[in-house]
């Protein structure tokens, strides 16, 4: 129950530590891959809860530094013209994150990675569809979530094998 009431923690305080604005359930619905990939860790027998936050926390820095980076130096305007921060999109990358983080973990479990596939492909458009992003935008924030989640899992492998090899 303790490891429950992290998760929901968590999930609830990111658009706070993001820095992002709440406006809508689509913003809370980015990460719905992660949350269900921490609470997986957390209720699954045969799970590493460690090495899981581990994998998650590095994707989530990579992912969160590149897009941050990519925002500032590119200035690209809003289709809405609201703001200079559209190149790319965060929210895509999160939930692109979080769906390759769910497909690593469950590769054989494709009604899952594959549902959170559709969540992530579905947060994507509604922004082009809000007029947040334009596609490329979307399409960039997508490639740097899943490649984020893909880095850290590999690093993570080159970790597990070092330590393995040490004992």
């Amino acid at each position: 129950m303790k490891f429950f009431s992290l998760v929901l923690m968590f999930v609830i305080n990111i658009p706070l530590l993001t820095g992002q604005e709440v406006s809508k359930p689509i913003d809370y619905l980015q990460y719905t891959s992660n949350a269900i990939y921490l609470t997986q860790s957390v209720f699954q027998v045969q799970s590493d809860f460690k090495n899981d936050i581990f994998i998650l926390g590095l994707s989530s820095v990579m992912m969160a530094s590149t897009v941050k980076s990519l925002k500032e130096l590119t200035q690209v305007q809003r289709s809405n013209g609201l703001d200079n921060k559209s190149f790319p999109s965060g929210h895509a990358a999160i939930s692109f994150m979080g769906a390759e983080l769910l497909r690593l973990k469950n590769p054989k479990k494709t009604v899952l990675w594959i549902g959170s596939y559709g969540i992530a492909s579905y947060v994507s458009v509604q922004r082009i569809v809000d007029k947040h992003h334009r596609p490329l935008d979307v399409i960039s924030g997508a490639l740097i979530g899943f490649i984020s989640a893909r880095l850290s899992n590999k690093l993570n492998l080159l970790i597990q094998k070092k330590k393995s090899i040490k004992n």
